[in-house]
């Protein structure tokens, strides 16, 4: 009952809308099946039988709009989440570079405490002065 009375109800107020002409009348029914849309109310029956002047659907407007929402949404997250991983790599990036810095300096004072150790040596170490 409630979706015949809604098609009758889409079916007054295309005909009031219009001027009587099927492309009119299709025109109108697009504009108010994508106000209800805006609204909330999805599936409304169709009371033309001809597409909108557009060629599309009466439908096709809400469909799109849908469409777009969601590919918009989609989109959205999908930056986001590349921005979270950007974010993730660069901290990586960060740590890496700073136990790099860490091992260079090990690398730089085993490779000063080797030539210490290697000019002592040959300068007769720690020993050279004492007679055993």
């Amino acid at each position: 009952p409630a979706r015949a009375q809604l098609s009758a109800a889409v079916q007054a107020a295309v005909r009031s809308a219009s001027d009587g002409s099927a492309n009119a009348m299709a025109e109108a029914e697009q504009v108010l099946v994508s106000q209800l849309a805006s609204m909330g109310i999805e599936d409304v029956p169709r009371v033309t039988s001809k597409s909108s002047a557009a060629g599309s659907p009466p439908h096709a407007g809400a469909a799109q709009q849908k469409t777009t929402n969601r590919q918009q949404a989609l989109l959205h997250n999908g930056i986001e989440k590349a921005e979270r991983r950007k974010r993730r790599e660069e901290d990586t990036l960060r740590r890496l570079q700073e136990t790099a810095d860490v091992l260079q300096g090990y690398l730089r004072e085993a490779t000063t405490s080797q030539h210490s150790v290697a000019s002592s040596s040959a300068t007769g170490g720690f020993g050279a002065g004492l007679d055993v």
